[in-house]
């Protein structure tokens, strides 16, 4: 964010620690799965009659790169786990408690 630029125009930026990073690590599993398993372009070509049975990637086994472990990071790796995703991250000043809690 613009802070100056927000600031200048009276924009006031402020940050909802609690509110909604499960919401967004929801969405962060469901864009993953989306392109993947191209959902948009599967559906589109079942609409319009052009469908063709082919091979898509699993998402079990694979590895999901996370830059950061804040809030919302730390809300995904479950899930993404759950989806048996190896997760890796990195974080500048870790939380080395979370990360053998998950196993990382």
């Amino acid at each position: 964010m613009d802070v100056p630029a927000a600031t200048q125009r009276g924009i006031a930026l402020v940050i909802t620690p609690g509110v909604n990073q499960v919401s967004v690590a929801e969405h962060t599993l469901a864009l993953i799965l989306g392109v993947l398993r191209a959902v948009v372009e599967r559906d589109r070509a079942a609409r319009d009659g052009s469908w063709r049975r082919e091979y898509l990637p699993r998402l079990a086994g694979k590895t999901l790169g996370l830059v950061g472990l804040g809030r919302i990071a730390k809300a995904v790796v479950p899930r993404a786990q759950g989806f048996e995703l190896k997760v890796i991250a990195f974080d500048p000043q870790p939380d080395r408690q979370f990360a053998e809690s998950h196993n990382q």
